[in-house]
């Protein structure tokens, strides 16, 4: 609204770079939005990926939209306050709940930091304002995982890489840390799932894999 665009400006560059074709989508509710931009005429998705700034509000059902868009979805963050002087924070505990938890929940990945707010003088009043800036260095992190999340996209899944963790510190019961849940069947019935989709987990590549399948 006030015409503050230089940190989409620099993602929007960095992705031409790449190569990329950039459709912009604002509005909102947002979900609405993502639908109306990135969907076309016959509900198929016109975009492999999307960076954003949004799903905020609207993150309890923008789930159900970006479902349907079905892209990998990656949750750029500019901070809302100046950060205070005397080192590196980090996003306060706020910034945390606000723009990194909240996103999660509509199923947006890769939470990074691409710009900051800076402080200083309006060169016609003298008021002290403060502007979205980006961080380029971030801004190329983020554009780097954007091409690797679209690598996969394009890759036959026998030739991906996948490693399963499961959290494994007391207080579960016999210290497999999910009580009462059947951790390794539930293993074993996506490894076959896997396999059926054309993921290789067995063989000479992983024999305790094919013998878990057994």
């Amino acid at each position: 609204y006030n015409g503050q665009t230089e940190v989409e400006d620099e993602i929007i560059a960095k992705l031409e770079e790449r190569g990329y074709n950039v459709l912009i989508g604002f509005g909102y509710p947002e979900a609405k939005a993502a639908e109306l931009a990135f969907l076309d005429e016959k509900g198929k998705s016109r975009v492999v990926g999307i960076v954003s700034f949004l799903f905020r509000f609207s993150s309890f059902d923008a789930n159900k939209s970006l479902e349907k868009i079905g892209v990998p979805v990656f949750d750029a963050i500019t901070p809302h306050f100046t950060p205070k002087p005397g080192g590196p924070k980090g996003l306060s505990p706020f910034e945390v709940a606000w723009n990194v938890a909240v996103p999660e929940i509509a199923g947006l990945i890769v939470p990074m930091l691409v710009g900051v707010q800076r402080e200083g003088k309006d060169a016609e009043t003298g008021f002290r304002v403060r502007v979205r800036t980006p961080v380029p260095e971030r801004v190329e992190l983020l554009i780097d995982r954007f091409a690797a999340w679209h690598k996969l996209q394009t890759m036959a899944n026998s030739e991906k890489h996948v490693a399963f963790m499961y959290w494994n510190y007391p207080p579960g019961k016999e210290k497999i840390g999910a009580s009462y849940l059947n951790v390794f069947e539930s293993i074993q019935n996506i490894m076959r799932a896997m396999k059926d989709a054309g993921y290789i987990v067995g063989g000479d590549r992983s024999p305790n894999a094919e013998l878990l399948l057994k």
